[in-house]
């Protein structure tokens, strides 16, 4: 069996083994140390704060919140604050090698310039698991990265600038589920996705963020379904000019967004969008914009009483006006957008949890 490290902010000192609760090692980074072989396991105290920048680079390791009784830790004051004053690097998580988890982990710090969490370029088989992150440039960033798993996660707070994302994210063949996104000002933007390979970019929320609230730069096999992107400064979802018809744009919420509802990124060459199912209203400017070619679906015949003449026959099944009731088991968002203060992976009304 591979060993388990321990790391508790609350001990004396950083003399202990670190392989026990009770020898813990005061500093994460010496625990981290300890972790050299893959299938390695550090467990942070939960409620501890570390205020030390991490570089996990050995392939397999996990890192994760623990308490005294090791679980499911899925409320906010049980992740572990990794919280830096200082930064040496260019974020406060940098991730150095493939096959690492982050687990119950709050990464902020308010370094100017500098990102929360670092998946590194080219970077396979992270998981970055029920997670905070904050930071004045992005809450996380992903190069060229494959077979991710990024899953029920809270990534808010980017201040920089237009240029950039509170979650930033070029991948291929990975997940990103059940996260929340939000508060980016100064005309930051929510989730950023691009890439190829059949990405699933599935129950994620973006809102109040003060530019668009999700933006793909690639079609290619993408599923973007059941997200709710509201409230944003921007537009809701931005699309690539490119020809969407390996894309799946199906039962999203994309209502009182400033930008307008779902758009192309520049309104040219977009073409052959099927979206099914989803519910677009609210938004400032248009809705669905025009210059779609959509595909119907040939599976839906019926007129729902939600979409005008104009729609029936290009879009299959949306709806363009807020319904009085709750439609496919979401409640729908009514003016200002608002959540409690936990992760998406939490179970909510139309909402499944996610399963790592």
């Amino acid at each position: 069996m591979a060993p388990d490290y321990y790391a508790d902010g609350s001990m004396a000192d950083d003399t202990g083994d670190g392989l026990t609760p009770a020898t813990a090692k005061k500093f994460a980074a010496s625990a981290l140390a300890l972790a050299v072989s893959s299938g390695d396991t550090v467990n942070l105290q939960c409620l501890s704060t570390y205020a030390e920048e991490l570089a996990p680079s050995v392939a397999g390791v996990t890192m994760e919140a623990y308490s005294e009784v090791k679980g499911d830790l899925r409320e906010m004051d049980t992740r572990v604050r990794i919280w830096p004053a200082i930064l040496a690097s260019n974020a406060a998580v940098t991730i150095g090698a493939s096959s690492i988890t982050l687990r119950n982990l709050d990464v902020q710090h308010s370094v100017a310039n500098k990102d929360g969490i670092d998946l590194g370029t080219s970077k396979m088989n992270l998981s970055i698991i029920n997670c905070r992150a904050q930071a004045p440039r992005r809450a996380i960033v992903s190069v060229s990265g494959n077979l991710l798993n990024i899953l029920g996660n809270i990534f808010e707070g980017a201040s920089t600038s237009s240029s950039y994302y509170v979650a930033q994210l070029s991948i291929y063949t990975s997940r990103v589920i059940g996260n929340v996104i939000r508060h980016g000002s100064n005309g930051t933007h929510g989730l950023y996705v691009a890439g190829s390979n059949n990405n699933t970019v599935r129950r994620n929320r973006a809102y109040n963020n003060a530019g668009n609230g999700l933006v793909a730069n690639s079609a290619t096999g993408l599923d973007l379904s059941e997200n709710e992107v509201c409230d944003n400064g921007g537009a809701g979802v931005v699309l690539p000019d490119a020809d969407l018809s390996s894309m799946m744009l199906e039962r999203n919420i994309v209502a009182y967004n400033a930008g307008g509802g779902v758009i192309p990124a520049s309104g040219s060459t977009a073409r052959n969008l099927l979206a099914r199912n989803n519910i677009v209203y609210g938004n400032t400017g248009v809705d669905f914009s025009p210059v779609y070619t959509l595909l119907w679906d040939s599976n839906s015949t019926a007129i729902d009483p939600y979409m005008d003449a104009t729609y029936a026959a290009r879009l299959a099944n949306n709806y363009r006006k807020a319904p009085s009731v709750k439609q496919l088991a979401v409640l729908r968002p009514d003016g200002i957008y608002t959540y409690p203060d936990l992760g998406a992976v939490q179970e909510r009304v139309g909402i499944i949890v996610v399963e790592d």
